[in-house]
């Protein structure tokens, strides 16, 4: 007899956390796997998705284990927004830091004030 798409899916959600949990010294037989995607939540990410997982134990030995999921969503887009934002970051952190320590070794070691700041400004007026 086939397996409908829900049934193979069940099964592959059983197979993950089983493997999560057993890494856990967990190793209790899952009955089922409930997940759901918090409504206050929607949208709120840019590559990445909130999920409420349950997952329940068969013989009743362990209560339901109730996880917080966050995971990546992969897709072309969310990746080139990851990296953009991540440029930016290392962007801004290059110019919030770098460019202020910068500027005080020219006055302090070199006797520059705002040399550096002229320089960029300069350069900027160039382009």
């Amino acid at each position: 007899m086939a397996l409908s798409m829900d049934e193979v899916k069940d099964l592959d959600l059983k197979a993950k956390y089983s493997e999560i949990l057993s890494a856990h010294q967990i190793n209790n037989e899952i009955s089922e796997v409930i997940v759901k995607i918090p409504e206050d939540l929607i949208g709120e990410h840019m590559a990445s998705i909130c999920e409420y997982v349950t997952v329940n134990f068969k013989g009743g030995e362990r209560g339901p284990k109730e996880l917080f999921l966050k995971r990546q969503i992969p897709t072309q887009d969310s990746e080139q927004s990851v990296k953009f934002a991540h440029e930016m970051w290392v962007e801004g952190t290059f110019l919030t830091k770098f460019v202020l320590q910068l500027v005080e070794l020219c006055e302090k070691k070199l006797g520059f004030v705002n040399f550096f700041l002229f320089v960029l400004i300069s350069e900027e007026k160039l382009h």
